[in-house]
């Protein structure tokens, strides 16, 4: 069996990060898709249709990209507050308190 270490204030880190991310790739997504009427009205033919259709599918991968980050966003903050509380319940089972324990991994 091995050893598992969580620091939830990194994990807290590393959400924040990830959503802050896909806050940015939602907006490019939306910057994408507000491009796809300018590539059609700037070229013509099969140059517009596929300039738009490459612009269309981008966009997609960016929001989906986005949608991801979020939620592995909240998985985190999850997963962060849970090993808190079972941090907590430990702590009081054996009769101290989590926040006069030393700091650091578990």
């Amino acid at each position: 069996m091995s050893v598992v270490s969580v620091e939830p204030d990194a994990l807290d880190g590393l959400a924040a990060q990830l959503l802050g991310l896909a806050a940015d790739l939602a907006a490019e997504a939306d910057e994408c898709t507000r491009a796809v009427g300018l590539l059609r009205s700037a070229a013509v033919g099969d140059l517009a249709a596929a300039t738009a259709t490459a612009g269309s599918a981008w966009s997609q991968v960016l929001g989906c990209l986005a949608q991801h980050d979020a939620a592995f966003s909240s998985a985190l903050y999850a997963v962060a507050a849970e090993y808190r509380a079972a941090d907590a319940a430990l702590a009081q089972d054996i009769g101290g308190s989590p926040t006069t324990e030393a700091a650091g991994p578990r």
